[in-house]
C-alpha cells in the first residue's frame, strides 16, 4: 500500500515510519516537492506513485499572512484540498 503524506514541517508519522509501519510504502512531499494546488500535476503524481491513501498535514497557517493574501490562503486551504479529494474519489 502507498501511502502519500504532503506535510508543511517536520510531522510524528515521518518518524514513526521507520520504526511501525515497515509493510507499507511512505512518499513524503512539501510545498518544495509537490505543488498541491495544480490538479494536473497532482494527476500526474498519484499515478506515477501509484498512491492509496493521502495524509495531507499541509496548509498556509500565517493568520497575518493568510488575510493579506485571501486568494493564496484559499488556493491552498481550499482549493488544493478539493483537488486531493476529488482525485481520491475517482482512484477509490
Amino acid at each position: 500500500m502507498n501511502f502519500l503524506q504532503i506535510i508543511s514541517k517536520w510531522n510524528k508519522i515521518a518518524f514513526y515510519k521507520s520504526k511501525y509501519y515497515d509493510n507499507y510504502n511512505f512518499v513524503f512531499t512539501n510545498k518544495n516537492t509537490l505543488d498541491i494546488s495544480d490538479y494536473s500535476n497532482l494527476i500526474f503524481f498519484f499515478k506515477k506513485n501509484k498512491i492509496d491513501v493521502v495524509i495531507n498535514a499541509s496548509a498556509y497557517t500565517n493568520v497575518s499572512e493568510c488575510e493579506k493574501n485571501r486568494e493564496h490562503a484559499d488556493k491552498i486551504n481550499n482549493k488544493s484540498v478539493g483537488y486531493l479529494a476529488r482525485i481520491c474519489k475517482k482512484n477509490s
